[in-house]
């Protein structure tokens, strides 16, 4: 035998009044701004950048930078120093990989400089160095015979091709 209560659902007795819904509607509203506003507050890292030096004057001129890190997504970089620009920004969907031209002009000296690397949060700097190019004259040997045999001997293997493993069992 299956009993039934008269139970009837009355709002005006009900446990939560509208005033405490509100209240709960609110607290949620704060919870998840404070949320989110916490998760677009993370502060950029930068693990490498690569190549981390370049020449002056020389010929590949924007050189492209890969720089390794987290918290990457639409970063941008800049450089206090006259001379030294950066463009071309492309970061990976992930936000650890950034890519950039960083541009030296005939202006600038060899040294250490700082490159600040900013997002819509935070900023942090990445150290970069601009050589002084070596000297071309008497630094290069050229083509020798010690080239030839080197290039002989990977030539005659390339061409007898891939070892052959007999095997029985």
């Amino acid at each position: 035998m299956i009993r039934r209560s008269n139970w009837k659902f009355d709002l005006r007795k009900s446990y939560l009044s509208f005033s405490s819904c509100l209240s709960c509607l609110k607290f949620a509203f704060l919870f998840f701004i404070l949320l989110a506003s916490t998760a677009a507050a993370q502060v950029p890292t930068v693990e490498k950048i690569d190549p981390p030096s370049w020449w002056v004057g020389s010929t590949i001129n924007p050189v492209r930078v890969l720089i390794k890190g987290t918290n990457l997504t639409g970063a941008k970089i800049e450089s206090a120093t006259p001379g030294i620009t950066a463009s071309n920004f492309s970061a990976s969907a992930n936000g650890h990989y950034l890519f950039a031209d960083v541009k030296l002009s005939e202006t600038v000296r060899p040294g250490k400089y700082q490159l600040t690397l900013l997002t819509t949060s935070a900023s942090t700097n990445i150290p970069f160095e601009a050589f002084t190019p070596q000297p071309r004259l008497g630094n290069y040997n050229g083509f020798t015979p010690d080239d030839v045999i080197y290039f002989a001997g990977h030539c005659l293997q390339a061409l007898r091709g891939p070892k052959k493993i007999n095997s029985t069992f």
